[in-house]
Formats: C-alpha cells, sequence, structure tokens
C-alpha cells in the first residue's frame, strides 16, 4: 500500500472545473491488488470510460511466446484472459511482444503488439479491438499487419495510435518513421477482413529516421488545422539516433509547414543509445495537442552500456519555444538518474495528466515509482509505490492514475487518486 503523499502546488489552480493548466496538490495511494501469478515482461494498461483498469502483459524475453495475458476489471472484478497469436495466424509466428493499448472516442479498446517468425524474420504487427471493454471485455483478432517496407535490416517495430476525432481509423507506424492508416469496418462479418489499409504503399515522416528506436503518439487534446492534410489531430513522432544521425523529434504541423524536425538527444552525450537499444516512448497532453513529452532509458541495462542519465525527459513545448526541445539535446530533464524502465530496449511509460503534464513511471531498484512532470518541466514529488517490475501508467477520466507491474511472477495493479 502506498502511503499518502503530497505534490507541491507549484503554479496556481482554479475552482472552476475547467481544463485550465495544474498540477496535482495531492496523491494518496490505495490498497495493491494482486491479479495472477504468470510470468511476463512488457506490461501495457488502459482506462475505460468508466475509469476501468484493463491490462496486457507479454511472455517476456526469456520465453519469447505467442501469447499475451489480459486482465480486465469490469464491474468491481477482475477476469483473465489470453490470446494465441500463432494458434490463429498461419505465419510463422514466434513471438509477439510489447503490447501497446489506446481507447478510441467509441469507447472500444485498440491492441497493437510486435511480431518476430523464425530466425528472426518480420512478421508484422498484430491488431487486435475490443467493441464492449466496459462492460464484457472479448477481443478480437484483426490479423497481421504489414506497415513499413521490407528491408533485409528491419522489421515492423512500432505500435498503433488513435485519432479521437476518427473512430474508425488507425495509424499504423514502424521503423524510420514509415506510416500506414488503416480503416476499421465494424459492420463485416470477418474479424480479420475488418481493418484494411487505406493504401498499399506507406507513407514516412521525413528525417525522422530512428531505424526500430521510433515512437509516435497521436494527440488526444483536439483537432488542429494542417497546412495540406486539414483538420485532425496531432501526430507526434520521435526518432532516437546513433552514431550517423541525431535523434530527432517531429510533429505534423511542422511537416507540413515545411520545418525540420528538432534535435532532442545526443549520441555523445548518452552512449547507452547504441545502434538500437533505446526506443525512445512518445505522449501527448491533455490540454495543449502541440505539446509532446519523449522519455528514454539511457542506462541501456540489456546491453551492459552501464549508466549514460538514467531515466529521462524530454518536451517540446511550443508556447516557450517553437522551434527547440525545452531542454538541451545533451542535457535531458533527468527523472531518476539510477532509474531503468526495466524492459529491454523499452522507454519507461506515460499517461498524459488530466490538466496538461504527464504522470511517468519506472523502476528503480526493485521499487515501482511514479511521477508527475509539467509542460514547463516542472517535476512533482517523486512516489514510491511498491515492490515491482516493469510498470506501466494510465490516467482515467477523474484524472486517477492506474498502474500495472511485475512483481517476480506475479501480476500486481495499484491505483493512485489524484487531487487538483
Amino acid at each position: 500500500m502506498v502511503a499518502a503523499v503530497a505534490v507541491l502546488a507549484l503554479s496556481g489552480c482554479d475552482d472552476s472545473g475547467s481544463l485550465s493548466p495544474k498540477i496535482p496538490s495531492g496523491i494518496v495511494g490505495g490498497a495493491e491488488e494482486f491479479l495472477a501469478t504468470q510470468n511476463g515482461m512488457r506490461t501495457a494498461i488502459v482506462t475505460d470510460s468508466k475509469g476501468q483498469p484493463h491490462i496486457a502483459i507479454d511472455e517476456g524475453e526469456a520465453v519469447r511466446g505467442t501469447t499475451l495475458g489480459f486482465y480486465d476489471k469490469v464491474g468491481g472484478a477482475w477476469a483473465q484472459s489470453s490470446y494465441n497469436v500463432a494458434a490463429r495466424y498461419n505465419g510463422g509466428v514466434v513471438w509477439v511482444w510489447a503490447p501497446h493499448m489506446e481507447i478510441d472516442s467509441k469507447d472500444r479498446m485498440w491492441v497493437s503488439a510486435l511480431a518476430i517468425g523464425a530466425g528472426g524474420g518480420d512478421c508484422g504487427q498484430a491488431y487486435f479491438i475490443c467493441d464492449t471493454v466496459s462492460t464484457a471485455p472479448a477481443l478480437s483478432f484483426l490479423g497481421m499487419k504489414t506497415v513499413a517496407p521490407k528491408f533485409p535490416w528491419e522489421w515492423d517495430s512500432g505500435l498503433l495510435s488513435l485519432d479521437p476525432a476518427l473512430p474508425d481509423e488507425a495509424i499504423g507506424v514502424s521503423h524510420n518513421s514509415f506510416w500506414k492508416r488503416f480503416a476499421y469496418d465494424a459492420s463485416n462479418p470477418n474479424p480479420l477482413a475488418r481493418l484494411q489499409a487505406t493504401d498499399p504503399a506507406p507513407g514516412q515522416i521525413p528525417k525522422v529516421t530512428g531505424g526500430e528506436k521510433t515512437g509516435f503518439y497521436i494527440s488526444k487534446a483536439g483537432s488542429v488545422a494542417h497546412a495540406t492534410s486539414g483538420l485532425h489531430g496531432v501526430w507526434h513522432v520521435a526518432g532516437h539516433g546513433h552514431r550517423s544521425f541525431a535523434s530527432a523529434y517531429q510533429n505534423s504541423v511542422r511537416m507540413e509547414a515545411g520545418k525540420d524536425p528538432i534535435k532532442f538527444a545526443a549520441y555523445y552525450r548518452y552512449a547507452g543509445l547504441g545502434e538500437d537499444y533505446v526506443w525512445p516512448g512518445v505522449c501527448g497532453d491533455n490540454l495543449n495537442p502541440l505539446v509532446a513529452y519523449i522519455s528514454s532509458d539511457y542506462r541501456n541495462w540489456a546491453h551492459g552500456g552501464g549508466s549514460s542519465g538514467g531515466v529521462c525527459v524530454n518536451i517540446y513545448n511550443p508556447d516557450i519555444n517553437p522551434d527547440e526541445m525545452l531542454f538541451p539535446s545533451e542535457n535531458n530533464l533527468t527523472i531518476d538518474v539510477d532509474g531503468t524502465s526495466g524492459c529491454q530496449r523499452f522507454a519507461p511509460s506515460m499517461a498524459a495528466a488530466k490538466y496538461g503534464g504527464v504522470f511517468i513511471t519506472w523502476m528503480h531498484g526493485n521499487r515501482v515509482r511514479v511521477r508527475y512532470v509539467g509542460s514547463d518541466g516542472v517535476l512533482g514529488v517523486e512516489l514510491d509505490v511498491a515492490d515491482g517490475q516493469n510498470p506501466s501508467v494510465a490516467v482515467d477520466g477523474d484524472g486517477n492514475v492506474h498502474l500495472a507491474y511485475r512483481n517476480g511472477g506475479t501480476i500486481r495493479y495499484s491505483k493512485l487518486t489524484v487531487n487538483y
């Protein structure tokens, strides 16, 4: 159980209930919940329109299995299920991992996961949907989808993200910022035919060539007019670099205005970047659709890189500087110099806070920690939550924080009540 911990108010708050920028005035932890005994590694969590948590976990690096585990809390009770992709898809899948989850504006849960075939071959990305997530969760497998061109040295790393204004559309993003638009037709009786690419050829966000190290997020803070593509949610993309090119951030508004990407991390400073070792996480802001947060685990623990920065964040806030990141590329905002995501390659998980900013979660030693980060770089108090590994975070419509994590061979969950 987490003790009640105050987060110092560092900016003014109004009492009108409007979505004006605020930071938490206090956070109270609830009782930790034991869900099941299950080995795994990478967790993901979302909340539905009723504030109910939904969790996914893969089987982990050691097992490299084809089954994803799911835990859904509906009506106050947890239900456990699993989905074996290999048993339903005859395409040579030998490893499904790194689930990513989002809820669309129709209260449907979407899941994407990476898939690898025999000998490391590319199988595409596995996509799922749950049409009744808040009442009777049941996944439908939408098939394996190819996003990026097939290069001998690349595979379809990446994820799927959603625009609230376009609930029957999903954008899949892969290596080197290749992307593909998919249209969803719930009326099709064949689940494997419900999600179809609108164009067989992928697009690409120029000059963000991070290889496998690409992160992507579509803003949920409202549509913005774009120079050529019209009114829609802002796309945020980040690609970590290596010796040959810099770590770069771009968004769709800047791109369509003809502006170049912005450097957000320097290879010479963060030597843990390696070739494909540090994948960035990207999250948006609930108030300003142009604000972006990029998280990184620079410790590179799985590849022997040692500590070269720990858990860090950089922020793009055009209200402060439209042409630069908030923090220098050689000095990202340090969250925990000794922290790690706990997952090979992957960034610490973030979720948009209700009134602006994000919550980020990570591991310090064998403890799960969480912290608020404002769009101006102001940090809330660091909260020590529980024993655990590989945490992920979600924020519900009331602004409360939900955490999923492992503790040895068990799955755990904690909810933190956030006051403003």
